[in-house]
């Protein structure tokens, strides 16, 4: 690997809402332009209301940031 190598791409934050259920409440650098709602389900584990604190990573298989389509990328700030 090389000493540029980028390890992390983007930075998500999933919350639950009691009235409006799981939400991608943060997007760094920019908006994923994908399903949201979809997104944020994913990103919580089932049973993560009955822990005090908790925390999850995964690994989504994207494109690379410079690849993304621009209309892609325009959508997510429409």
């Amino acid at each position: 690997m090389s000493g540029d190598a980028q390890h992390c791409s983007f930075v998500l934050l999933a919350d639950f809402d009691i009235d409006r259920g799981a939400l991608l409440t943060y997007q760094f650098p920019q908006p994923l332009g994908t399903d949201e709602g979809l997104l944020a389900n994913l990103m919580l584990p089932d049973g993560a209301e009955r822990q005090p604190e908790d925390w999850t990573i995964f690994f989504l298989n994207q494109t690379h940031f410079n690849t993304i389509a621009p209309r892609a990328r325009a959508r997510a700030y429409a």
